[in-house]
């Protein structure tokens, strides 16, 4: 073991002076481009009690693709506080994935844990131009395969919201950097929250750290294979006894860490200013990534045998809990952090890294509290059935009759009360009776409880939704599963239908909707309301449905509060559709997208049906461009989505019994 400590120097004036006296000369505010946030699939463990954005800290990352999700999880027993900061740069993924199982699988048992697992959240929406790697990172895991953004070194030029710099010198450093690198979050800290994007960044994750009264921060990152940095602990000078001791303690389990200490000229990284602007002991952990090499030209980033991914994250994973082993020893009981429920170094190289991402699309350990909120779902969409019902029965009992003499049988007269006609002027295309009857089922909203709330869905998460006339039934399903998990649900709801859907006047879906809400059932979901139909557009109308359609549109628009989208070209409807998703959710990517029925807006046109017609997706259409459809814009931002469309297949896979013959069809 190597330890290379640096000469004692000179006292320096504190960082944030100096980058006081730097930021004066800053006439106003820089101005941030706004855009969404890139999403990543994570799936919340049992141990996260709370997920908020690092936002809450830095206001001005607000509505910018620098926001990013903080992930909290609290001990059954009182201690300190670890903070874990991935994606410091976005194609060092080691790190990331470390982060990513500490979210998915760490119980802790003392204290308080705290992930950032995509800290540069820009620069995980890029692609790295100077060591080319895979977009993606895929790994197999038992419940099927899953996809990891593999990112870039930098903030992307476009977010900055100031051009580069002819050279970059950090305030209170000796070094000068090419200006690119004023891009570079770890040549950042400590921020500035009126600066550009990678400022503001810096500036939220020690408002973090300061906030939350952090005892140990650590910074996950990777190097080049050759580089002295491969293998090493990085500790600021107050905590390099600390690291020490976990350099010794890898040492018996036979894993090789080299040490050193910050730097007290090169400024603006992590564990150096984290460290002297805070009471926390920082930390940043470096292991080799083939695809850090100098010119590398897709490397083998995660299969590369002599330095699998399996091991860097077991690595980062052992070396953070020798620390944590460290500062046990040296504090009181009361300040100490400790961390169960994950794999050694060991386990996760005989099982594979997947053997412990791996979530089921419904867990089978759900949460205490899941069973009753699946019934109170369910419950909620019976309430919101007869209040359909009861509507029709008073202003058009002729309607309920005609379905009782459709044929249709087993089902009871609030499932009838959601079944419309064959053909009337508001039917768009053709629709198979059988699925509309599968679709009425109560049951729906008690599976989706489960099945959201294994994609993290829960108190305070965002959905975003696709709502068209086919399936009402469906449509307050998902209403009643988020209601009964606590999350905000956003939806554009369409006016139009299939046959047998919801296609009558009175009884459209925006308007039974209304209903629902008026009754104090469900709260309102629609956000906007279009047309539906070819293009989103009524485009296939008569103009006979084209005037009721409108009049439709407009008066239950007013009634739920919602925007009433203009009928316009494809493109333009995938447009403002996203733009309402982001109005609403205040620039912030939902936790998953559904879709409900075959809107032409949502799946990208009829041809889209096919690719879109049921489950869970995590990736676009093959060669989609992103603007297609809304789901695959959300899907290519690494947003999950739900399909309910074909709802034969989803019923047998989700074990829905429902007597008679389900087809697939809208």
């Amino acid at each position: 073991m190597t330890i290379r400590l640096s000469r004692a120097g000179g006292q320096l004036l504190p960082v944030l002076t100096l980058l006081a006296a730097s930021f004066a000369a800053r006439a106003e505010e820089v101005v941030v481009p706004k855009g969404t946030p890139f999403s990543h699939e994570i799936r919340p463990g049992p141990g996260v009690s709370s997920v908020g954005w690092l936002s809450d800290y830095q206001p001005g990352l607000s509505g910018t693709p620098g926001d990013t999700r903080v992930y909290v999880l609290e001990g059954s027993e009182p201690g300190g506080t670890a903070v874990v900061v991935g994606g410091t740069h976005g194609n060092e993924i080691a790190g990331i994935l470390t982060a990513v199982l500490l979210v998915e699988r760490a119980r802790v048992l003392r204290g308080r844990l705290i992930v950032v697992p995509h800290a540069n959240n820009s620069a995980m929406s890029a692609e790295d131009t100077e060591r080319s790697g895979p977009v993606w990172i895929v790994v197999k895991t038992p419940a099927g395969s899953r996809r990891f953004k593999y990112g870039a070194r930098r903030t992307r030029p476009e977010h900055q919201g100031a051009p580069d710099p002819a050279c970059y010198r950090h305030p209170a450093s000796t070094e000068e950097l090419d200006g690119e690198e004023a891009r570079n979050l770890d040549r950042a800290y400590p921020g500035d929250p009126s600066g550009p994007l990678t400022q503001r960044i810096a500036a939220g994750i020690l408002k973090l750290l300061i906030d939350e009264g952090a005892d140990l921060a650590f910074d996950l990152h990777e190097a080049g294979p050759t580089s002295r940095l491969a293998w090493m602990i990085v500790a600021h000078p107050k905590n390099i006894d600390m690291a020490a001791l976990a350099v010794l303690q890898l040492e018996e389990a036979g894993v090789e860490m080299k040490l050193e200490p910050s730097s007290e000229t090169f400024r603006g990284l992590s564990h150096r200013e984290w460290g002297d602007e805070t009471t926390a002991r920082a930390f940043l952990f470096e292991t080799p990534n083939p695809g850090q090499a100098s010119k590398a030209v897709r490397a083998r980033v995660a299969g590369d045998s002599s330095l699998s991914l399996e091991r860097r994250v077991g690595v980062q994973l052992s070396t953070l809990r020798a620390v944590l082993d460290a500062h046990g020893q040296t504090v009181p009981a009361p300040l100490r952090i400790e961390l169960g429920n994950l794999p050694t170094l060991a386990e996760i190289e005989r099982a594979g890294l997947g053997a412990f991402l791996a979530v089921p699309s419904v867990s089978p350990e759900p949460a205490p509290d899941l069973p009753a909120k699946a019934d109170t779902a369910e419950r909620l969409a019976r309430r919101a059935m007869q209040t359909i019902r009861d509507a029709r029965e008073r202003t058009a009992p002729e309607a309920v009759e005609r379905s009782r003499r459709s044929g249709i049988s087993g089902l009871d007269v609030d499932r009838l009360a959601l079944i419309g006609d064959e053909l009337t002027p508001l039917v768009t295309t053709m629709g198979r009776l059988e699925s509309k009857r599968l679709a009425t089922d109560p049951r729906w909203a008690s599976l989706l409880v489960h099945q959201l709330a294994a994609r993290g869905v829960g108190p305070g998460a965002a959905v975003a939704a696709s709502f068209s006339g086919s399936f009402p039934g469906l449509n307050l399903a998902v209403m009643a599963a988020c209601r009964a998990l606590g999350a905000r649900l956003v939806a554009v709801s369409s006016v139009t239908a299939s046959t047998w859907g919801a296609n009558e006047p009175g009884f459209t879906w925006p308007e039974m909707e209304a209903l629902v809400v008026a009754a104090g059932v469900l709260p309102a979901a629609s956000a906007a309301v279009s047309l539906g139909g070819s293009r989103d557009a009524g485009r296939d109308l008569s103009p006979e449905g084209l005037s009721s359609a409108l009049r439709i549109q407009a008066t239950a628009s007013a009634v739920l509060g919602a925007e009433a989208l203009p009928p316009t070209s494809l493109a333009e409807a995938v447009a403002r559709r996203r733009e309402v998703y982001r109005r609403a959710l205040d620039g912030r990517p939902p936790i998953v997208y559904v879709n409900v029925g075959g809107n032409h807006a949502s799946l990208g046109g009829a041809t889209a049906e096919s690719r879109h017609a049921g489950g869970w997706l995590t990736a676009p259409s093959e060669g989609a461009a992103g603007t297609r459809s809304v789901m695959d814009a959300f899907l290519a931002e690494g947003v999950p989505a739900l399909s309910l469309l074909d709802v034969g297949s989803l019923s047998r896979v989700w074990g829905l019994e429902d007597g008679g013959r389900a087809s697939a069809s809208r």
